[in-house]
């Protein structure tokens, strides 16, 4: 079993996974947007993409 975090690093761990919750539903949103410009979407694709990679690391502690 993996040491627990100290207090402060949990809080942080924690934030940090749920800003990115909040960024990958913002991301899809604006990507299925309708209306969304074709660049708009690359660029959100681009950043969530970037989110998938930074989550999906071995050495990533949510």
């Amino acid at each position: 079993m993996a040491n627990p975090l100290p207090a402060g690093q949990t809080l942080l761990s924690y934030y940090r996974s749920e800003r990115h919750l909040d960024d990958v539903a913002e991301f899809l949103r604006s990507i299925l947007n309708p209306e969304a410009s074709p660049e708009s979407r690359a660029n959100d694709q681009y950043w969530l993409t970037r989110i998938a990679e930074t989550v999906a690391d071995p050495g990533y502690a949510p």
